[in-house]
């Protein structure tokens, strides 16, 4: 992918075709006043002492100091002294990762997480938007900058291979090569390495299962990345068409349940507050309607900026037009990534989904919502399961029927073999005519044996004769199993706390189906 176009990167790269960003005209005040808040903040550099005792104030200060360069980037305020102390004191870190780590780090193997790369990039941003105004002192503050993306960032991931460094960490480190590096065969010299790792990092990102907002951040770089090159090029290497690819661009989007709530296949239903701005302008790249719907949803409800520094930048000239787009969120019937690991469908008051897992002991795990309250947050598998299953699960879907949704999953592989499952499939049916959801579980096991089921809810449950309510929601079960409730504590999602629905089948037969059926009460 990029490594291949090498050469021609290399026979036709000009910086100075890389994209400014232009401040709207109606904006124009609010991103002066965000650079004049920036000159008011007062350049503290805490001692080491202060900052071993409170790291977390130490790392604040590290962000405010990236916020407000960003700030006088995007808007000239004619002051190039506060410009010069922000660039010192950034290079002057003892660190740029975030995180617990030494105060002085391995100078041979520094850590380099998404923070550390995207200063990288952003110094080269500086350069690229700044550099003409510091007159004389520009070639020593480019050397300098340069000297520090390379041996914090951009040399280490060369000489290393054991840095573990997502696609996004990658674009940051190859975006400020591009922009800091002047000696062309340097520059062709550090390029090949860091492109082909960026282009293996691509690769396995198609195959790992992610949070969602890792896999934001990824899709985003790798757009921001493939357009810049396109721009720097003058469009003979362009690969916009072909990343991000449209699984990531679908995942984001079939997760999506409503508001701030999403379904995915790592932490199941999740309130997750993403970047509005970071969606839309991956619409926009990609040519993505759908997607820039959702972001100005998002942003509407939640102003987070985008998680790279490429990014913020990109934004300011989208800005207005995101602001101007009161497009719903997309409402999808039914969607199912083409790996399955996300399936989703809604309908009659509800939205439901199944996932084949993110490899966190999560094979199966499903949701319900109704009436736009989360019903069911989860309900895992009844027997245990690895972490990690011995095989790729076989998920499954039909679609054909308006009045029905099928989502099923074979979860054989999630089990040890001591467990003696022979076979195990589970599948979530929507009958929208009916006004219901089914949870239907087939097992061949190799002996009689106890099933225990666990639902969560955030709805205490309320038991009746064969089933219990959750809400608005009415679970019923077949057969006579022990019921009991336990509180699950608070979380990010459920600050008030959940309740776990216990089902406990003693005497599961060799074959068995379990099948629970959900109505609106």
């Amino acid at each position: 992918m990029f490594s291949q176009n090498l050469n021609a990167i290399m026979r036709t790269l000009d910086i100075r075709r890389a994209p400014v960003p232009r401040v709207p005209e109606t904006l124009k005040a609010t991103f002066e006043h965000e650079a004049r808040r920036a000159l008011a903040h007062t350049l503290r550099v805490p001692p080491l002492s202060e900052r071993r005792a409170n790291p977390p104030a130490y790392q604040a200060l590290a962000r405010e100091r990236r916020r407000d360069l960003e700030a006088l980037l995007v808007f000239d305020a004619a002051d190039n002294g506060r410009l010069l102390d922000l660039i010192c004191a950034i290079c002057e870190e003892s660190r740029w990762a975030e995180g617990p780590g030494a105060v002085f780090e391995d100078e041979s193997h520094p850590d380099i997480d998404l923070q550390a790369a995207d200063t990288a990039a952003l110094l080269g941003w500086t350069w690229h938007l700044r550099g003409a105004a510091l007159g004389d002192h520009g070639p020593r503050v480019r050397a300098r900058m340069l000297f520090e993306a390379q041996r914090r960032v951009i040399r280490p991931l060369i000489q290393f291979e054991d840095y573990i460094s997502s696609t996004a960490a990658l674009c940051c480190a190859a975006t400020a090569l591009l922009l800091l590096e002047d000696d062309r065969e340097r520059l062709a010299a550090a390029l090949k390495p860091l492109l082909r790792r960026l282009d293996a990092a691509c690769a396995c990102a198609e195959r790992d299962r992610l949070s969602l907002p890792e896999r934001l951040a990824d899709a985003c770089a790798i757009a921001d990345f493939a357009y810049l090159m396109r721009r720097v090029t003058a469009g003979a290497v362009d690969v916009t068409r072909d990343v991000p690819c449209a699984a990531w661009l679908d995942e984001i989007l079939f997760s999506h349940v409503q508001e701030d709530w999403f379904f995915t296949c790592t932490q199941g239903a999740v309130r997750l507050t993403l970047s509005g701005a970071a969606v839309y302008r991956l619409g926009c790249l990609t040519g993505d309607g759908a997607l820039r719907s959702l972001g100005a949803a998002l942003a509407r409800a939640h102003a987070l900026p985008s998680p790279t520094s490429t990014g913020r930048l990109l934004d300011v000239s989208l800005r207005a037009d995101l602001e101007a787009d009161f497009s719903p969120a997309p409402r999808l019937k039914h969607a199912a990534l083409e790996d399955g690991r996300l399936m989703t469908a809604r309908g009659s008051g509800f939205f439901c989904g199944l996932t084949s897992g993110g490899n966190n002991a999560n094979v199966g795990d499903f949701c319900v919502f109704l009436d736009h309250a989360c019903v069911l947050s989860g309900g895992n598998l009844p027997l245990f399961q690895l972490s990690r299953p011995l095989s790729e699960p076989v998920p499954d879907w039909d679609f054909t029927d308006e009045s029905r949704a099928i989502m099923s999953v074979d979860v054989s592989a999630a089990y040890a073999a001591e467990e003696g499952v022979r076979a195990h499939q589970r599948t979530l049916m929507l009958a929208r005519g009916e006004y219901g959801v089914q949870l239907v579980d087939v097992f061949d096991l190799a002996a009689p044996r106890e099933l225990r089921y666990a639902f969560r809810s955030p709805f205490s449950p309320e038991f009746f004769g064969g089933g219990a309510r959750l809400g608005p929601l009415l679970l019923s079960w077949e057969g006579k199993p022990t019921a009991e409730t336990r509180p699950v504590p608070a979380s990010e999602s459920f600050p008030d706390g959940q309740w776990e629905l216990l089902l406990s089948y003693p005497e599961a037969g060799p074959r068995a189906m379990f099948t629970f059926f959900m109505r609106h009460v």
